[in-house]
């Protein structure tokens, strides 16, 4: 339809939609509101070139179905402060890093 900023206008039935902002507006009520979240997903997924939708596809079933990245994605946020303890833990393995001293982690046969 048109531009608006940098978004395109766009109408879908009776529902025009700005594609970058997100803002909907009904042409019936003369309303406006944000776009659902599966909205956005609709849109993004109209936008995929063909090379990108077979990787899109599987990222998207490999996150539905696998338990250990369901597990994490429902994991509850770390609340615990963040202490001067872990803050020098850190800037202990970031000079380690910088120096060159890195360990190894044991192959998966065991320790």
């Amino acid at each position: 339809m048109g531009q608006v900023g940098w978004g395109q206008i766009c109408r879908v039935g009776d529902t025009f939609r700005d594609t970058v902002s997100g803002v909907t507006s009904d042409a019936h009520r003369g309303t406006i509101r944000d776009m659902t979240n599966r909205e956005k997903l609709h849109r993004l997924v109209d936008e995929l070139s063909e090379a990108e939708v077979t990787p899109t596809l599987r990222l998207v079933e490999t996150q539905r179905h696998d338990p250990v990245l369901q597990t994490l994605a429902n994991a509850p946020e770390d609340d615990e402060p963040w202490t001067d303890e872990d803050e020098a833990a850190v800037a202990e393995s970031r000079a380690d890093l910088a120096a060159g001293r890195r360990c190894r982690l044991p192959a998966s046969g065991g320790p």
